[in-house]
Order: structure tokens, then sequence, then C-alpha cells
């Protein structure tokens, strides 16, 4: 319901951030502080170099430790979905 024409009306349930060797600082600081602002439920900052993905959860309008996932990763935004990292990687 919040994909328009041409952009997002609203909030996504679910970001998933790609790590680039350039930008990771950038992400992990500044993105996630905005994405945190916005009141984006669940949040993933993907390492392909390292293999891990780390899920960071809205609790009470901010973000919780994050949760750090090299084997599966259980999705909380939609509920049963798993997904195994060794057929990602």
């Amino acid at each position: 319901s919040i994909i328009g024409d041409k952009k997002l009306t609203g909030v996504p349930d679910l970001l998933v951030e790609i790590l680039s060797p350039s930008r990771r600082s950038y992400d992990r600081r500044t993105k996630r502080a905005r994405y945190e602002r916005a009141g984006v439920g669940e949040f993933w900052l993907v390492d392909p170099e390292t293999h891990v993905v780390e899920q960071l959860l809205l609790r009470r309008g901010r973000y919780a430790e994050p949760i750090v996932a090299n084997d599966r990763i259980r999705m909380r935004t939609f509920r049963g979905v798993e997904i195994d990292l060794h057929e990602v990687w």
C-alpha cells in the first residue's frame, strides 16, 4: 500500500543494505539513524565479505542490539520465513 507510481509514500517494513567497502561507516551510522527515526521496523546490514547479516529490530522507537547471523536468519517482518545463508553465499 506504500508503493506509488514513482516512489514510496510511507515507511517500509524491511530495509536491506548491502555493505560496500567505501560506504560501511555511512551505512552503519547515518542510514541506521535515518531508518530508526523513520520507524523502519526491521533493518539488515549484509556484509558480503564476512558472510554476516546484522538484523536490527525496532523496539520502542530504538534499534535493539543487532542479531548477528551467519548460518540462518529468521525474518521478523514476515513470520515463518527463514533464510539459509549458506545458500546465499
